[in-house]
């Protein structure tokens, strides 16, 4: 019931930090008597609805023995209702290991296959029970409710009825049979469910599905009478309350819903979330002013409460009204001093101002929290979200790190982790972080789409399928997680799922642009660029600024030899929208495939100075400068760039590659340096740092330098790569490492001169004299007129 509350009053909910006062059990008591308590006080927490507290003692069992089935099966009862199916599943599955004719477990773990469509497992299990224990009705119910999902409603039938021949009232094969005669034969339906009733003394269970019918047939007088008679019999059981003032609403009878809500709180004082509930009730359907009121009233009648002062704060700021939001907060600040509400009210103060541009203001709530608490993972959390939002990304890993350090489950640390290490392009550990996410949260979105991405950017395309899928279960309405979903089934070759998929996703309503333009993706992918391009056309004609459908369309174009239809439509662009710096990108590049540098020259400058927010343009203009051999103007365009653009990584990798080009080497090892600051897995920078520093500052410090960033290459198979290390290798004076690196860069297909040079260097080095004269020969032969052939020739006439 919790939960169902806290989908209700969502907008009451802030993060706190909850202390868990332990009951120390006597140290005097055997192992077998500890963990014994701790699952009985887990079961009583558990039946209360208070799983953080069970969870936490069920895990105290499991530290005294890990294999305590009983701990293990409330476990997965816990996750159960948490929903992480993947963490309920693990535990089932190990009981099963452990003890086979567990049937309660293996039951459980079928219905979970059940739901997740996976009928040949669920029905194993039902028939794994049924082999060991042959008059097991549960087991029949199983049966009977896979047979109902794959259409089998007479084999559904006769297995309910199995079942209920050796329990005719188990409530399992009862609701197999009311789904399949609830809609044709709602009687016969109502039938089972009666005869249920009246072999127990109460069944909540059977009066459900007694609602279900009813509520089919569109009964709702005969549904509501039932609901009145649950909750007035079982007045502290919520769940029935939360699904009957769902009923009401869903039919407009507000008023009683109101009634039933206001009966609640007068009975039960204590809660807040009850007091909350009853105001997000009157929010949807009572005058704001109205459930303003009700909720200063209850603030008045219970000051200390923090649930509702923050409740409060919340709903006045929903209406607009962060000034009394600011104010209401600050006088539980001033007045808590160090208390929890006060705490949680610089929390709250602190997001106010960092939404409204006071983040000066924010950062002293912050100060102050940590002032109260050095370590308040609240306050530790927003320094981490405000360092990711100005890309500090070190700091925010820092900032996440420590909130997980004492709450190793925090959701939100875990992903800013995983965000900041992915904006210092440190992949690995941005999809390592996603992972442990997925375990905290295997249907966090965000997790899912981005290792998605990561598989098929990656070529794991099947991978990226499965995960994308997951993600659109979650949420089908995720245009982000089709978008890889199609992506990743073009990639694969699978053409006509991935025109499936695009076609579904544009008849969505909400998300059509987006599957119109995965369809014109598909089609391109797949070489059908005339159907590509009248798709790329009817997205931009809805919606012009989506600049990879523009660009989509120009390259179509360009395939299908219609370049001057390219050209026309990127002048009319240009001329009829204001935001065209990507237009003005394109043309340019349309004129520099043509061969006319000039005009390329002179689009780019343009796109420069209109868009200078655009580090595109001035990478584009640079690049064009050093093709023309115009290196100062290369310089200028890619200064200017980082001007605007300090922390782009294209413009600083530009920069750098610039100044090696012209010959400020120190300057350029310097640039390098920055890159890797930016994007520490560079292996331009990392290579490029490692060759400046082996030819031209071959220090100790510097050589040693080279190698920490060009060892963890050695499994490569790219030449130039292992060239590099080798030739680092042989400035170490590691002579046979720099020869196994430099044959394996030449057996890799690697035929640059330096590459033959640096091999029969090195082979003179070792002694190898005959291997050494063939490499070097083979240098020359290449190349005579590198830097170093004279050395060649040298080297040559020594042997």
């Amino acid at each position: 019931m919790n939960k169902a509350l806290n989908t209700i009053t969502g907008f009451t909910k802030t993060v706190m930090a909850t202390s868990i006062l332990a009951v120390t059990l006597t140290a005097c008591t055997s192992g077998e008597e500890r963990k014994a308590q701790y699952l009985e006080r887990a079961e009583t927490h558990f039946a209360s609805g208070n799983l953080e507290k069970a969870t936490v003692d069920v895990r105290n069992a499991l530290q005294i023995d890990e294999e305590y089935i009983d701990a293990r099966f409330l476990f997965a009862r816990i996750h159960e209702l948490d929903q992480n199916w993947e963490q309920m599943v693990a535990n089932l599955r190990f009981i099963l290991d452990r003890d086979p004719n567990h049937h309660v477990a293996r039951l459980k773990l079928g219905a979970v296959m059940l739901a997740a469509r996976a009928h040949d497992r669920a029905m194993e299990a039902a028939d794994e029970t049924l082999a060991l224990d042959p008059e097991n009705a549960e087991a029949y119910a199983l049966k009977g409710a896979v047979h109902f999902r794959q259409g089998e409603n007479d084999l559904a039938i006769a297995a309910a009825e199995k079942a209920l021949s050796f329990v005719p009232t188990n409530t399992s094969a009862i609701s197999v049979l009311t789904e399949v005669y609830k809609a044709e034969n709602p009687e016969l339906a109502l039938q089972y469910i009666e005869q249920g009733i009246a072999g127990q003394d109460k069944s909540g269970v059977l009066q459900m599905l007694q609602i279900q019918v009813f509520e089919a047939s569109g009964e709702m007088d005969k549904a509501a009478e039932i609901y009145e008679k649950l909750i007035s019999e079982q007045p502290d059981n919520l769940y029935y309350y939360y699904r009957y003032i769902t009923m009401l609403e869903a039919n407009g009878n507000t008023a009683r819903g109101e009634e039933l809500l206001r009966g609640l709180t007068a009975s039960q004082p204590e809660k807040a979330e009850l007091k909350m509930w009853l105001t997000q009730y009157l929010v949807n359907h009572s005058d704001l002013e109205v459930a303003e009121q009700t909720l200063r009233d209850f603030v008045a009648a219970n000051p200390d409460d923090p649930d509702l002062s923050l409740g409060l704060s919340q709903l006045l700021a929903a209406q607009g009204k962060l000034d009394d939001a600011a104010t209401h907060l600050m006088r539980n600040v001033e007045t808590g001093e160090d208390s929890e509400l006060a705490q949680r009210s610089r929390y709250a103060l602190a997001l106010i101002y960092s939404q409204t541009d006071r983040q000066t203001e924010a950062d002293a709530m912050i100060d102050e929290m940590l002032e109260v608490e050095p370590e308040n993972p609240d306050a530790l959390l927003l320094r981490a979200r405000q360092a990711l939002a100005d890309r500090d990304f070190d700091r925010a890993i820092a900032q996440s790190r420590q909130v997980l350090r004492s709450r190793a489950d925090s959701k939100e640390a875990m992903q800013l982790q995983a965000l900041a290490h992915e904006g210092k392009g440190l992949n690995d550990l941005a999809i390592d972080n996603y992972r442990q996410l997925l375990t905290l949260d295997p249907q966090n979105e965000v997790a899912l789409i981005k290792l998605a991405t990561h598989a098929n950017l990656n070529g794991e395309q099947t991978e990226a399928i499965e995960l994308a899928s997951a993600a659109l279960r979650v949420n089908s309405s995720n245009t982000a997680a089709a978008r890889v979903l199609v992506a990743a089934y073009a990639q694969s070759g699978q053409t006509e799922r991935a025109l499936d998929e695009a076609s579904m996703l544009k008849d969505e309503s909400n998300s059509n642009l987006m599957g119109e333009f995965m369809l014109a993706r598909v089609y391109h992918f797949d070489n059908q660029f005339e159907q590509a391009a009248t798709a790329y056309e009817d997205v931009l004609q809805k919606e012009p600024r989506v600049v990879e459908a523009l660009q989509g369309l120009v390259q179509t174009y360009v395939q299908l030899d219609r370049q001057e239809d390219a050209r026309n439509y990127l002048n009319n662009y240009i001329a009829t929208n204001d935001n065209h710096g990507h237009a003005l990108q394109l043309l340019g590049a349309l004129d520099e495939a043509e061969g006319d540098r000039d005009a390329a020259q002179t689009t780019y400058a343009k796109a420069t100075e209109a868009f200078p927010g655009q580090p595109a343009n001035f990478v584009r203009l640079g690049d064009l400068n050093v093709k023309r051999g115009r290196l100062d103007k290369a310089l200028e365009a890619y200064r200017e760039g980082l001007s605007n653009h300090p922390q782009d990584p294209a413009l600083n990798l530009r920069l750098a590659q610039i100044l090696e080009q012209m010959g400020q080497l120190d300057e350029a090892i310097t640039q390098y340096e920055q890159v890797l600051v930016l994007s520490p897995d560079s292996i331009i920078a990392r290579n490029n740092i490692a060759v400046l520093y082996s030819d031209h500052a071959p220090s100790q410090e510097n050589l040693n330098r080279a190698i920490s960033l060009m060892r963890g290459y050695a499994t490569r198979t790219e030449p130039a790569l292992l060239d590099t290390l080798g030739w680092v290798y042989y400035r170490l004076g590691e002579a046979e490492q720099a020869v196994q690196y430099l044959s394996k860069a030449t057996a890799n297909g690697g035929d640059d001169p330096t590459i033959h040079y640096h091999l029969g260097v090195a082979l003179m080095e070792t002694g190898q004299s005959a291997k050494a004269r063939t490499a070097l020969q083979d240098a020359l032969e290449r190349n005579n007129k590198l830097t170093w052939a004279e050395d060649a020739r040298r080297r040559l006439a020594e042997i």
